[in-house]
């Protein structure tokens, strides 16, 4: 057939084709911009075909849509939506479309709108699903493949796992339960409970992603060996042992599992006592167990000694007993009452000790009989006269070296026979008795005499004696003695006693005139006790007689004169003279005790306690001290009417406790200077602090010991930790920063000088695909904290411009390569509204019957280009009728064009005319039959917009015109 083809607006009606739904959106018209990386889920199923899509509305209206891709890193199917808006805050709506089952879902699930926010990622995408997926990223129970496990427990996301010893934990299979099927991955590759071999010999950190990926837990999981006591036959039992002079250990019993050794401490015991062993059996990857035991020595038992009684006769030489046999070493021989020199008998004990040994106490008893004198004694009667003394008689010969005599009835004075008896003694001898007279005679009286004597008148009686002193049991009687008036009078004196003779004396007492007499004034002397001393005359005054004193009434010590004269009318002045003397008096007694003082670096210093008597003052020596020690302090009182007082007693300074002080941790930032921490509160005089750990540099924790001490002071030892954390870096920028995906890598760097010894490393650093990633900078230095910095790599979809140029049908065929061309390498998508008329493979279009198609050129967009505007042209194809005859464009004109109110049509054709009115869609709004040439078509019930006129003649050849309603 040949066909001609010219341009004609030809209004078809389409026939309907099931096709995925066009979200797209023009986002030139929108300012703002929010991303999302998510995956799609339907009823369970997640949605992998190409055609499947999702699109975001606000109020029903769309603002973006996305194709399903496949995403090799992740491994996983995800859309990258991009949603569009002009106002922060709108509630976004999700629809899916499901191309497998040709379903639109509507999603629960909204979200509000944020400028340049971006939700999800690659391995932890944004769930869009129906019904919604669960938020739970747990693990349930974990356990390895055909391992019987000792013990299993999960807390605060650290999964504990015992085994066998024997298990060899490089290679285990682990076995795992997730709630709601939350799954499981390991440095971001997914995980299958039992068919994956890991080695557990270090921690294995897992993630732990929910189901609607919301939530991404870490799972530490820690695998420790265990000794099994009773599987190994391993035992560590107390044990005691009788001392025997070894040291003794403790070991445990059974064999230790490989990879494992056995520590021992405060183990080895020889002495006598008990202890606590502790045996650490441990590992690398094994749970450390630790068994105790006691280690106990017993005190041994001593055997081989005896200790017998012992006889022996006095000979003045110590006696004592010994044991027999021979004690242990280390074992120490007392004697308690052993050795007797004297007779008697007396309990001896013998006690064996040691520290190692059970006490031996024995007895026995140790006798020492009394000896006899062997020298001869002699004691014999004696007579003597009396004399008025003691009589008395002895042996003749000396007495044994510590001997003694005991008389009884000797040293007689009266006359008469006495029998005496002599018992002589020494310890340790046998009594001696002897027997003899003592006889003494009456004596005469001599060296007795009378003399005559006489007296001055003094108005008293007056009498003589005799001179010589009466022995004892004598007495003298005077008769005619005793006189008072003048004149020479005889008297005679008898003496008689039972030892003696009478002797009779005879004697003139004489009384003549005389002057004062009578009278004395005695030396006085007294003890100075502050009061006035004074003597006086003894002896009665004659009426009219006086007496006067001079130097009298004294108070201070010394030896004074006193003069006392007597005087009267009838006597001759008596002048006496007598010495009063005062003496220093002793001091009373005082309190002078020693006195202990704790150092305060003040001055100690004792006193005496009471008060001093009027006149006197003390005095130290060696007092007031400051520095620890003993002194002797004297104290001496003294005054000028006392004795001096001269008292002792101790000063005692011990040592202070130093107190006040703090020792506070401290925790610095590194800064490469040495750091160190002091004491708090005032240092005492002669007191110094040194340190022990001080002055660090490099990070850590160090214990510091600090040291008081000082010559009166206790040491005080103090304890603080030195810390020293990392510094914090700084200095350094890390800024955002945005590309347009070009085809090349865009990296981010951080601003900033490295110094020597600093590192930095990048994470998610190095991007190709359009996207919003966020990058971490770490920066390390030793002694610096990781710097972790963090910017966001921004590389936004590029623009795609599609050039479209009118479409040129050719004259000689029905297929031809549509030529639209487009800025990126991607695809360009060609869509024919009209299949009736063209169809649209690839970028090859066919024809298919006369009529008007709108073809489109579109390009998607994907995870690196935006969508591209489309870019439509008109296609209109018409065929010849079979004769070869069409009506002529030019035949027919439209008009007005644009129209409100009526459009006509004028032709040059005489026949009736069909006219049909089509609108953009291709449904019919209109049909007249039977038009003539200009007749008003009624279009004001339309609503604005492009119409198409269908013209058909008799023939049934047609022509299409399109007007613009108003």
């Amino acid at each position: 057939m040949i066909k001609s083809i010219f341009i004609l607006f030809l209004l078809f009606t389409a026939s309907v084709y099931s096709q995925s739904p066009d979200w797209s959106v023009n986002a030139s018209s929108y300012q703002y911009n929010m991303t999302f990386t998510v995956f799609l889920n339907v009823d369970g199923t997640m949605l992998t075909n190409v055609n499947d899509k999702v699109g975001a509305f606000v109020n029903g209206e769309n603002r973006g849509e996305a194709t399903v891709v496949y995403n090799s890193n992740a491994k996983k199917y995800v859309a990258y939506l991009s949603v569009v808006a002009n106002t922060v805050g709108e509630t976004i709506n999700f629809k899916i479309y499901d191309s497998t089952n040709n379903a639109i879902v509507d999603v629960v699930k909204t979200e509000v709108f944020e400028i340049n926010k971006n939700i999800g990622g690659a391995f932890q995408s944004y769930s869009i699903a129906k019904p919604t997926l669960s938020s739970q990223a747990v693990i349930n129970s974990f356990s390895f493949d055909g391992i019987t496990l000792e013990s299993n427990s999960i807390v605060n996301k650290t999964i504990l796992i015992e085994v066998a010893s024997e298990v060899d934990i490089t290679s285990l299979t682990p076995v795992f339960t997730t709630e709601s099927n939350s799954k499981v991955y390991l440095n971001k590759v997914l995980q299958v409970s039992g068919s994956n071999t890991l080695d557990f010999t270090n921690d294995v950190v897992f993630e732990v992603l929910s189901e609607d990926e919301s939530q991404n837990s870490s799972y530490t999981i820690r695998v420790k060996k265990v000794v099994n006591t009773s599987d190994n036959d391993i035992t560590f039992s107390d044990a005691t042992y009788v001392f025997n002079g070894t040291e003794k250990f403790l070991s445990i019993a059974g064999t230790l599992p490989n990879g494992t050794t056995v520590m021992y401490s405060n183990n080895g015991l020889t002495n006598v006592g008990s202890k606590q062993v502790t045996a650490t059996i441990s590992g690398a990857n094994f749970q450390e167990l630790v068994l105790t035991a006691s280690l106990t020595i017993s005190p041994a038992i001593i055997t081989g000694v005896t200790f017998s009684d012992a006889n022996s006769d006095y000979d003045g030489s110590e006696k004592s007993i010994l044991i027999e046999g021979i004690i242990p070493s280390g074992t120490e021989l007392n004697y308690v009452s052993n050795s007797r020199t004297a007779a008697g008998v007396q309990e001896v004990f013998a006690l064996i000790s040691g520290d190692n040994y059970v006490n031996v106490v024995l007895k026995a008893v140790l006798t020492i009989r009394k000896a006899s004198f062997n020298t001869s004694f002699t004691f014999n009667n004696k007579s003597f006269i009396f004399d008025g003394s003691s009589k008395s008689i002895a042996i003749t010969e000396n007495l044994p070296i510590d001997a003694s005599i005991v008389y009884v009835n000797n040293d007689k004075t009266d006359s008469g026979i006495h029998e005496v008896l002599a018992t002589i003694s020494k310890v340790n001898y046998e009594d001696l008795v002897l027997k003899a007279n003592l006889t003494i005679t009456k004596a005469r009286f001599n060296g007795f005499s009378f003399l005559d004597k006489s007296f001055i008148f003094d108005d008293t009686q007056k009498s003589i004696a005799i001179t010589g002193n009466l022995p004892k049991d004598t007495t003298v009687s005077y008769t005619n003695n005793n006189l008072i008036n003048v004149g020479i009078h005889e008297v005679i004196a008898i003496i008689s006693g039972k030892n003696h003779k009478d002797l009779i004396l005879k004697a003139n007492l004489t009384i003549t005139k005389a002057t004062l007499s009578g009278f004395t004034f005695i030396d006085t002397s007294f003890v100075y006790n502050g009061e006035i001393k004074s003597i006086a005359i003894i002896g009665d005054l004659p009426t009219g007689v006086s007496v006067s004193y001079t130097n009298n009434n004294l108070t201070e010590v010394g030896v004074h004169e006193v003069t006392a004269t007597i005087s009267g009318g009838n006597y001759k002045d008596l002048v006496l003279k007598a010495s009063v003397t005062i003496t220093k008096n002793t001091l009373g007694t005082f309190t002078f005790t020693n006195r202990d003082f704790v150092f305060d670096g003040m001055q100690k210093s004792i006193t005496i306690l009471e008060c001093l008597p009027t006149g006197t003052s003390v005095s130290y020596t060696n007092n007031s001290a400051t520095n620890t020690g003993l002194y002797e302090v004297t104290a001496t009182i003294s005054g000028n009417n006392y004795e001096n007082l001269i008292l002792k007693a101790t000063l005692r300074i011990t040592e202070a406790t130093l107190n006040g002080f703090a020792f506070a941790g401290k925790s610095f930032v590194y800064d490469s200077t040495s750091k160190s921490i002091v004491i708090s509160g005032a240092l005492p005089s002669n007191t110094s602090v040194s340190y022990i750990g001080n002055n660090q540099t490099e990070t850590g924790e160090y214990e510091v010991v600090a040291t008081i001490s000082g010559a009166n002071y206790k040491d005080l030892i103090l304890k603080a930790n030195l810390t020293i954390t990392k510094a914090t870096l700084s200095g350094y920028v890390f800024e955002n920063k945005s590309f347009v995906y070009d085809e090349k890598p865009k990296t981010l760097i951080i601003t900033g000088n490295l110094p020597t010894g600093t590192s930095v490393s990048y994470t998610n650093n190095n991007k190709l695909e359009a996207g919003i990633y966020e990058v971490a900078a770490t920066i390390s230095k030793p002694n610096y904290l990781d710097l972790i910095l963090k910017a966001v790599l921004s590389i936004s979809k590029a623009d795609q411009v599609i050039s479209f140029e009118p479409i040129v049908l050719p004259s000689d065929k029905n297929e031809f390569t549509l030529t639209a061309t487009i800025s990126s390498n991607l695809e360009i998508v060609y869509t024919s509204s009209n299949i009736s008329v063209a169809k649209v493979s690839g970028s090859t279009i066919s024809l298919v019957d006369s009529g008007v198609t709108i073809i489109t050129a579109s390009q998607p967009g994907n995870v690196n280009y935006n969508v591209a505007e489309n870019k439509s042209q008109e296609l209109i194809f018409s065929t010849l009728t079979t004769n070869g005859n069409f009506i002529l464009n030019k035949s027919i004109v439209l008009y007005p064009n644009p129209v409100k109110l009526k459009v006509k049509l004028k032709t040059d054709l005489q026949e009736a005319l069909e006219v049909s009115i089509f609108d953009a869609t291709g449904k019919q709004v209109k049909k007249i039959n039977n038009y003539q040439s200009e007749k008003d078509i009624d279009v004001s019930l339309f609503t604005a917009g492009n119409y198409f006129i269908k013209i058909k003649d008799a023939t049934g050849k047609t022509t299409v015109k399109r007007f613009i309603k108003l």
